[in-house]
């Protein structure tokens, strides 16, 4: 059976399935209705449903479909579309019943929600681990699980509750991949700080359990401020948002420790997509940099980074693979590009309306993001002497993202020669008065990149 189940679609909503799932490489498979979905043999849980109610005008008869999946598949992620007509009210009905996510079929159809919840909850629902993780004689709360080589069926090798022997431990060290559920990955990151390894390896295997929390709780916030059911769920987003600043705060203090941060974080992040998904991997490079150069806060950069591109989910299914570069963003259709250049504020806006307890320094950071010292920036083409430091690390760290991305047929190279070909043109660009950044926050980059490169 696949990994996404697909309930009730007519020929449209089928295609605009197809067309998520062909970028993502996810198998799907499309059922009428549940009861011949469960005449199937072999019938295993799936990682995510997708039901369509686009029809159905009763909630209690949308209410019916998704307890009827929910009590056979108990841990299963479940998405509903809804009509766009759908009460607010009814909505959080629907969820209450057993629902994780409400789309409207616009949303559904015109925007590039669908993927994101996909990888999250499909393409990224098991974390790889280390078994240099695991301490002797140390109990385990979550389970780990392997993937199995021809048939790509997912075993666990170590059950929640386990007490880890040296024996065991030993056999654990044969097994080539592990991994543990992401939904439990908070347990693994605890489990990780409590047992600290104080050595460089130590150090590093606990900024890789950090930043999946941070991931996790990310992908949490974003779900709850782009969930038709979640309209007005104020409370419940200031304790996800403290949660994630809390966790964002830890990972930045151990990123600090580190000599080679992005050594570490490129093997423990994801993202197909190039838009939201990737905001946590320059969140936290820009918010080294600025602890390093000392431009700006930390801290900030690091928070306003983590939303400031959260609007890239309203761009239309055209805009899918050209994001991932700066070639790919000039051939975003008229309507994705007007998206695309709002998206600053459209991201704030989206917080803003869910009442998201965010300082007046962080919300100008989130806006000025795309701004240049050449004025050529957008949304509003602001004085240089306005855009703060930190928007512009985060800017500058984007570049250095879009350009180190892994290329198909394309050598990679390592993140220090990609950062220093992204600096030395944007240094020529001063010399050539044209440049997009400030003389000062290039000559501390500058500085912050020699130092770096001597102690290598």
């Amino acid at each position: 059976m696949s990994d996404l189940i697909c309930i009730g679609f007519d020929e449209e909503g089928k295609k605009r399935v197809k067309t998520a799932c062909d970028f993502l490489l996810i198998d799907q498979e499309f059922y009428k209705g549940s009861d011949v979905l469960f005449e199937t043999e072999g019938l295993a849980q799936p990682r995510c449903v997708l039901i369509s109610a686009v029809n159905i005008e009763k909630k209690e008869d949308i209410v019916n479909k998704v307890q009827v999946i929910r009590q056979v598949f108990p841990e299963t992620f479940i998405v509903l579309i809804a009509e766009k007509k759908i009460k607010p009210e009814d909505a959080k009905f629907v969820k209450k019943s057993g629902c994780n996510y409400v789309i409207l079929e616009p949303d559904f159809l015109y925007t590039t929600r669908l993927e994101y919840i996909l990888l999250q909850v499909v393409c990224a629902a098991y974390v790889p681990v280390k078994v240099s993780d695991f301490k002797p004689n140390t109990t385990v709360d979550f389970s780990v699980y392997t993937i199995m080589t021809l048939n790509k069926k997912i075993l666990p090798v170590i059950q929640a509750g386990t007490v880890l022997s040296d024996a065991r431990l030993a056999k654990l060290s044969t097994v080539s991949e592990l991994y543990v559920k992401r939904n439990q990955v908070d347990m693994y990151t605890d489990y990780v700080t409590k047992n600290k390894d104080l050595s460089a390896k130590g150090l590093a295997n606990r900024c890789r359990a950090e930043f999946q929390s941070v991931a996790l709780a990310h992908a949490n916030l974003v779900f709850l401020l782009t969930d038709q059911a979640e309209a007005g769920s104020f409370d419940q987003g200031k304790i996800l948002l403290e949660n994630c600043q809390n966790l964002a705060k830890n990972l930045l203090e151990t990123l600090t420790m580190l000599p080679d941060p992005w050594e570490v974080l490129s093997q423990s992040t994801f993202g197909m997509i190039g838009g939201t998904e990737r905001s946590i991997m320059i969140a936290a490079m820009a918010a080294v940099a600025s602890f390093n150069t000392m431009l700006g806060s930390p801290e900030e950069t690091m928070l306003a980074g983590l939303f400031c591109d959260l609007a890239l989910l309203e761009l239309s299914p055209k805009s899918l693979g050209k994001l991932d570069s700066a070639e790919g963003r000039l051939q975003l259709k008229d309507e994705d590009i007007a998206v695309f250049k709002n998206h600053p504020v459209t991201s704030l806006n989206r917080m803003l309306e869910n009442k998201m307890q965010i300082s007046d320094s962080v919300k100008n950071i989130i806006v000025c993001t795309h701004e240049q010292a050449d004025k050529k920036g957008f949304p509003k083409h602001i004085m240089p002497d306005k855009i703060p430091p930190e928007s512009a690390l985060i800017l500058f760290h984007e570049m250095v993202d879009l350009e180190f991305r892994m290329k198909l047929g394309a050598e990679r190279e390592s993140y220090p020669v990609v950062r220093k070909r992204v600096f030395d043109r944007e240094d020529a660009m001063i010399r050539a008065k044209t440049a997009r950044f400030s003389g000062v926050v290039i000559e501390k980059l500058r500085k912050m990149i020699a130092e770096q490169s001597a102690g290598q």
